[in-house]
């Protein structure tokens, strides 16, 4: 087993022996660990559109994800925040007096590999001047030409918020501005949406929200809410003017931003219909008919943009501001307006079976083969040795220690024998007998052989009596 790491652990974990039985091979099997992605920690799908932050996670501290797709995604809320030149870097304000960045909260279903469910939420952000400068800012990641579906998303997120900056800068003109001077000065401010229902055409299609406006150098806010319940409909500040009048530019970009949304998390699928039966509107990128009706205008958003080098930000000349072409755009083989579902991505460490050189193999199979014949000649050897020894007892005694065994017991004998006359032999030494050779010829006389035979293995010294 090596180890790799990939970041489509489903492949590697596809490529099993399934002609073997799973219990021979369990323990080769390619296999993945999980990636873990701490709370606080960005991340982005395999779209590689925007990038998101995970912000909290249900009884966890991190989320152990194996490459799941996302489910049930929704977007809980959209927020737009102005900005002059407060905490705003002076590179920036010289490119526009007004910055603008979207924001969004997503909660998800991610199953793991024990099929539970985690409930994870992030947060996503989106400003094409600041997303390389700031963290957890982003703009779009990649623009991939082979998906032209990100491309028109791109080009619509990317319109829909030069055309809002625009809007806020014509509303918030300086004293000394040789224009018409508006009857308030702003400094900041923001606008939530949530709730969103399912006609996308609607004024109203996002039915919660509220607003809120500061002049700080005159300490003032101009604050209100829009809430279907209560029939006070954000269209209701469109066709009354409210000021600032920027209320259908914001409209336009968090409907965008909703829709991105959408389509990086491979949401695209999910079949809601109204009650009569028809599929509900909750995308503008989905279908054809509705690119076409929401790029309509794009080349003139473009042309009136206050934002300076605008031109920079249409990355690799990839995005064009033109309205999208039913007959040309929709039916082009090559570029299909096509989403698929998304995951997470992210960098996974794999074990997998990897098979060695031949002449590894070889010599593997070699050293294999010594080691069995070696355990297989001493098992042989240690088996004739057991069932020898169990039929024939005497066989284990070598030839020359027989023959000097029977001289033992013959010098042994005759030295018993003089010192049973009382004799006495000058230069007389200490014979040892061994046990074997002494006691084999005495076990036949019962007891008394037994205690001779016993008395017989101290050794003797001839003395004078």
């Amino acid at each position: 087993m090596i180890t790799i790491t990939t970041n489509n652990p489903d492949i590697v974990e596809a490529n099993r022996w399934s002609h073997i039985p799973g219990s021979l091979t369990s323990r080769i099997h390619p296999k993945c660990e999980d990636a873990i992605i701490p709370v606080g920690s960005t991340f982005n799908t395999n779209q590689t559109a925007l990038s998101y932050q995970l912000v909290s996670l249900r009884n966890h501290p991190a989320l152990s994800y194996h490459n799941r797709r996302l489910a049930f995604c929704e977007v809980t809320q959209i927020s737009i925040d102005f900005q002059t030149s407060i905490d705003r870097q002076a590179a920036l304000i010289d490119r526009s007096s007004w910055g603008v960045t979207v924001s969004a909260d997503i909660t998800c279903n991610a199953p793991n590999e024990e099929h539970e469910i985690n409930y994870i939420g992030f947060r996503t952000h989106y400003d094409p001047l600041t997303w390389a400068t700031q963290p957890g800012v982003s703009g779009f990641i990649r623009v991939n030409a082979s998906s032209p579906g990100f491309v028109w998303a791109n080009t619509l997120l990317l319109a829909f918020w030069t055309e809002t900056v625009t809007a806020t800068v014509d509303q918030t003109l300086q004293p000394n501005s040789s224009e018409i001077v508006p009857l308030f000065n702003l400094s900041s401010g923001y606008i939530s949406f949530s709730r969103p229902g399912i006609n996308i055409y609607n004024e109203s299609f996002f039915r919660l929200g509220k607003y809120a406006f500061f002049n700080l150098p005159e300490s003032k806010a101009y604050r209100g809410d829009f809430n279907i319940t209560d029939d006070t409909l954000y269209e209701g500040l469109i066709t009354k003017n409210t000021w600032p009048n920027i209320w259908s530019p914001a409209n336009r970009l968090a409907k965008a931003m909703y829709s991105v949304i959408q389509v990086d998390l491979g949401q695209t699928d999910t079949v809601i219909t109204t009650f009569n039966g028809t599929p509900a509107d909750m995308s503008i990128l989905t279908t054809a008919d509705r690119l076409h009706h929401w790029t309509e205008n794009l080349t003139q958003i473009w042309d009136r943009s206050t934002v300076a080098d605008k031109n920079n930000l249409l990355p690799y000349g990839l995005m064009q501001m033109r309205q999208f072409d039913k007959n040309t755009d929709a039916t082009n083989p090559r570029q299909p307006l096509r989403f698929t579902p998304s995951v997470i991505s992210a960098t996974y460490t794999c074990q997998v079976p990897r098979l060695k050189s031949h002449g590894n193999i070889f010599i593997s199979i070699l050293v294999a083969d010594l080691v069995l014949l070696r355990a297989a000649w001493t098992l042989y050897n240690y088996l004739v040795d057991y069932f020898l020894k169990s039929r024939h007892p005497d066989a284990n005694v070598c030839e020359k220690c027989l023959v000097r065994g029977q001289d033992d017991e013959v010098v042994t004998v005759a030295s018993s024998r003089n010192i049973g006359k009382g004799g006495k032999e000058e230069g007389a030494e200490v014979e040892d007998v061994e046990l074997d050779d002494l006691g084999m010829s005495r076990r036949s006389n019962g007891r008394e052989g037994d205690g001779q035979s016993m008395q017989s293995l101290l050794p003797h010294r001839i003395v004078d009596i």
